[in-house]
């Protein structure tokens, strides 16, 4: 048994096609690998700009808004009236004080005393 095989004619048009083809894909094929080298970096420059510039502009209206409250509680009076127990206060405060004072003279002393105890303990485990 004898086969013919059977051969169409070129066709260049169809041939150009394929060649073109091939060269874009070898195109893109590099473009992509450039892509891998670059992009990341690219990226996170990009993320960085932008989140450095939402920052400022946080900061600024953070700072804008903190000067209008600034501005807005100068001007309001605080109107508290009289204080009813006010002596009472006073009169608490000054005593309070007094008595921090008294336990600060007290205290060195407490100290003294513990220092020479711990010193007749020293002596005495040491006969």
């Amino acid at each position: 048994m004898v086969f013919f095989a059977e051969f169409e004619p070129l066709d260049t048009r169809l041939s150009d096609r394929i060649r073109a083809l091939e060269t874009q894909k070898l195109l893109l094929t590099e473009r992509v690998a450039d892509l891998r080298r670059t992009a990341p970096q690219q990226s996170a420059r990009n993320w960085r700009e932008r989140y450095l510039a939402e920052q400022e502009q946080l900061d600024r209206e953070m700072r804008d808004a903190e000067e209008l409250a600034v501005e807005t509680a100068r001007g309001a009076q605080l109107e508290i009236g009289e204080l009813p127990r006010w002596d009472e206060v006073k009169g608490t405060w000054e005593r309070s004080t007094e008595g921090l004072v008294e336990l600060t003279s007290g205290l060195t002393e407490s100290v003294a005393r513990g220092e020479r105890a711990g010193r007749v303990v020293v002596y005495l485990e040491g006969k």
